[in-house]
């Protein structure tokens, strides 16, 4: 029967050389590293912002010595000064939610008034919900409808997106300018 010790003495080994290796791995790289290339660090320069002129030292050209004032007093007189401007109000997130809701309430009017409801859903018994992503241009006109929830029946899924182009081709609202809008289409029978 061997002894207990000469068995113990490949676990020591083992355990030895493991310590020896990680050891290896952990001191290696930071040995080599000072070796390495070093690149310098970011540097950021803050400058400060162009200085503009005052209107008070922009240097105002010469009047011409002979001066005709009549032309001018005559001028003056002909034309009517314009008001003076308003400043324009903003309006609060409350009132622009309150516009965007009108706006969606006008294109659902007109999305009422039109008949797309397809003769061949009609006959199958067809209904579902559509939920369309509206997006709007800079002018607030519609300029493109994408699929966001699917009734299930792609006859449905391509009337509601007809019919949604169809009702807004003359209808723009700058309310809705660069904006996107989820609408949805009920196909209901009754």
């Amino acid at each position: 029967m061997p002894s207990s010790s000469s068995g113990r003495r490949p676990l020591y080994l083992a355990l030895v050389l493991s310590l020896l290796l990680h050891a290896a791995i952990l001191v290696a790289p930071s040995l080599l590293l000072p070796a390495m290339k070093k690149t310098p660090p970011l540097q950021v320069v803050l400058r400060p912002p162009p200085v503009e002129t005052p209107a008070a030292q922009i240097p105002v050209p010469p009047e011409p010595l002979l001066k005709n004032t009549l032309d001018e007093e005559r001028q003056e007189e002909s034309v009517p000064k314009p008001p003076p401007d308003r400043p324009a109000v903003q309006p609060t997130p409350q009132e622009l939610r309150q516009q965007r809701k009108k706006a969606e309430q006008q294109l659902r009017r007109k999305l009422h008034a039109m008949d797309f409801y397809p003769a061949e859903a009609i006959e199958r018994n067809l209904e579902g919900d559509v939920v369309l992503i509206l997006n709007f241009d800079a002018a607030g006109q519609l300029s493109g409808i994408m699929l966001a929830t699917s009734s299930g029946h792609k006859i449905l899924d391509s009337a509601a997106q007809r019919a949604v182009r169809a009702s807004a081709a003359n209808f723009a609202d700058p309310v809705l300018a660069k904006r996107e809008m989820l609408f949805t289409v009920y196909f209901r029978l009754q």
